[in-house]
Order: C-alpha cells, then sequence, then structure tokens
C-alpha cells in the first residue's frame, strides 16, 4: 500500500486509513492477515497426496472422505 494513498469513502478507503492509523503489525494482528497461505499450502498438498476429486456420491459421504485424507495426512506428516 502507498504512503501517500488518500483513502475514500468505499471499504477499501476505510481498510486505508486504519492501516494508516495503527501501522502494519497491529492491523495485521487485529484481521488476522497472511494466515490464509498456511491454509492453502495445506490444501495443495492434500490435493498433491490424493488427489483433487472425491468418489463418494453423496454429500455426507464426500465430508466423510475429505476428513479421513485430511486425518490421513495429518497422521503421515507426523512421522
Amino acid at each position: 500500500m502507498r504512503k501517500n494513498a488518500t483513502p475514500s469513502l468505499s471499504p477499501r478507503g476505510e481498510a486505508v486509513r486504519e492501516f494508516q492509523k495503527q501501522g502494519y503489525e497491529e492491523w495485521k494482528g487485529d484481521h488476522d492477515y497472511g494466515k490464509r497461505w498456511a491454509v492453502e499450502g495445506f490444501f495443495s498438498a492434500v490435493k498433491r497426496c490424493f488427489g483433487e476429486t472425491v468418489r463418494a456420491a453423496s454429500p455426507e459421504g464426500m465430508v466423510r472422505e475429505v476428513k479421513r485424507k485430511f486425518a490421513l495426512y495429518n497422521w503421515a506428516a507426523k512421522m
């Protein structure tokens, strides 16, 4: 974000004003900024190991299958 950015009345403008007032570290903590990359990395790793598709036909079965994949990935990562 530019230091000389002119905030507007939009939601982004409000975020710019808040960022400028608080500073980066406090703003980052308040908004959990930077945590998405860890989740995206985890999903990417699971998909690399097990593929992007599920075989179950029902939504409940899909959820169970994905939960098993996540559990197996976590178990294997701890070894």
